[in-house]
């Protein structure tokens, strides 16, 4: 077997919560709770989302999904009516309105950039439904792929991140 023919593959799984515990206008001081089976137990961080979405949270602190999730928050985020077609630029990357349902919104999530002096880059893709009013991520799909260049050939490692809200403590009640 050859070495460029090896893989690996690792699939965690678990929840997030997060708590806006301050809203010191224009960020948010958030509490974010993961549980991931491969942790076994739940890991609190404390931390704050800026208004346009950038996440501050100490270094080598919150998960991968949780960075893809927290800038939703940001209470600039999209803090304007939201059409099919428009595009601007966050910290998540390039977002494209692909399409508008109600009050749901459908959002196209691109990003490219290269990093420790051009040997690797990262390329992420994915689609979010998001609700402007509620300043909530409803689910997502995103697929982030970093290549690493290295003397002995490249490595590939990709990510496939899924989220869905379960509940929002700021959400009516059914009736």
């Amino acid at each position: 077997m050859r070495a460029e023919d090896l893989r690996a593959v690792f699939l965690d799984g678990g929840s997030v919560t997060v708590d806006v515990m301050v809203n010191a206008e224009p960020g948010l001081g958030v509490r974010v709770t993961e549980l991931a089976r491969s942790r076994g137990y739940p890991a609190q961080f404390l931390g704050n989302v800026a208004a346009d979405g950038s996440v501050n949270f100490a270094e080598d602190s919150i998960s991968d999904p949780t960075r893809e999730l927290l800038p939703y928050f940001g209470v600039r985020f999209a803090a304007h009516d939201l059409e099919a077609g428009e595009t601007w630029k966050t910290p998540v990357g390039d977002v494209t309105v692909r399409d508008t349902d109600g009050n749901l919104v459908t959002l196209e999530i691109t990003e490219h950039f290269k990093v420790a002096n051009a040997i690797s880059e990262v390329r992420s893709h994915g689609s979010v439904v998001y609700e402007p009013s509620m300043l909530v991520p409803i689910r997502g799909d995103i697929v982030r792929t970093r290549t690493e260049q290295h003397a002995e050939g490249s490595i590939e490692i990709k990510e496939l991140i899924h989220f869905e809200r379960v509940t929002d403590s700021f959400e009516p009640a059914p009736r």
